[in-house]
């Protein structure tokens, strides 16, 4: 019962800031899951897996939240989605299908350096839009897109802290990048999560009610608490001015850099 409760209690956190930033909340979830799952003495080999997987699965659920409340504020340049969809499924699945191959802690030291650039260039400037048309060409955003979703789905986290940015340099509003980036969470999340699906599929020493990498209880408390809260941060971000949602952001990914070196 109290982990159920720590699991709703982290969704709600995960939803809010969800709806606020635009991202999943794997930068949450992953760790939190991964001392859970330690705690609950389960496999060491498949810990980190677990905890990757499953926090893919729930942002499914969060992302798909975000993006309806943000869809009816207007929120959402649909034209850049479509542009970014078919590389972002393809790179999250391809990065959920070579995890165990790809060294985590290179991917996260090269996650903080691109994290504390963006955040210390939002600082320096009041923007730090690139407008450009080579960077807003179908091609370049399927790649960035594809990047992205191999990224993400290593990490386990929705993809906002790697889409924002790049939306906001293109020339979008803080919301609009925020709600952009929630749309994009969705694919990112659904093919990373059916990749690790079929990666943990038949995996001996798995605990009960794991569906592939994927733990089910965990899943579906912070599923239900992802849906409390995500409204709530939605309107907090079309509420906000546009330097001081940045900033915010910034702070945010400090605060990301800060997680990943300590994890």
């Amino acid at each position: 019962m109290i982990l159920l409760l720590g699991y709703i209690f982290l969704g709600i956190v995960v939803g809010f800031m969800g709806g606020l930033f635009g991202i999943g909340g794997g930068v949450f979830i992953v760790p939190f899951l991964y001392f859970v799952f330690n705690f609950l003495d389960f496999s060491p080999n498949f810990q980190i897996h677990l905890a990757v997987g499953t926090s893919l699965a729930s942002i499914i659920i969060t992302s798909c939240a975000s993006t309806y409340f943000h869809n009816i504020k207007d929120g959402i340049r649909w034209d850049f989605f479509q542009k970014m969809v078919l590389g972002i499924a393809i790179g999250a699945l391809f990065g959920a299908t070579v995890s165990i191959k790809i060294p985590e802690t290179s991917l996260k030291l090269a996650l903080v350096v691109f994290y504390l650039t963006i955040a210390i260039s939002i600082f320096w400037t009041s923007s730090f839009k690139l407008i450009n048309a080579m960077l807003t060409g179908s091609v370049v955003t399927s790649i960035y897109g594809f990047f992205s979703g191999v990224c993400s789905s290593l990490l386990g986290i929705g993809g906002g802290s790697l889409t924002v940015p790049y939306f906001n340099a293109i020339g979008f509003k803080m919301a609009q990048s925020i709600g952009t980036a929630s749309a994009c969470g969705i694919p990112i999340a659904l093919s990373g999560t059916l990749g690790f699906i079929i990666a943990g599929w038949g995996t001996t020493s798995l605990p009960n009610y794991s569906l592939g990498f994927v733990y089910l209880p965990a899943f579906f408390g912070i599923s239900f608490g992802t849906l409390i809260s995500v409204q709530y941060g939605v309107s907090v971000a079309h509420s906000l001015d546009d330097k001081i949602l940045k900033m915010l952001f910034a702070l945010f990914l400090f605060g990301a850099s800060i997680a990943l070196i300590m994890s």
